[in-house]
């Protein structure tokens, strides 16, 4: 099983995976956590939306 976690102050994210059909992405934060199960292809469609939906809406800031 290959295993990654990235952390961000309390929000932590974990994806792990035994194949490309089953590949978990777990959230963990304070004391809560939830578990999606994706495809490999889902799962990157997946991070490809939420970081065009983050950029969006940061470009729509007056920075």
């Amino acid at each position: 099983m290959k295993r990654v976690r990235v952390s961000y102050g309390k929000l932590s994210l974990e994806i792990s995976a035994v194949d490309v059909k089953n590949i978990d992405l777990k959230v963990f934060l304070d004391d809560q956590e939830f578990t999606v199960r994706f495809s490999a292809e889902s799962l990157l469609e997946f991070l490809d939306r939420l970081r065009f939906a983050a950029e969006s809406v940061v470009s729509e800031l007056d920075i």
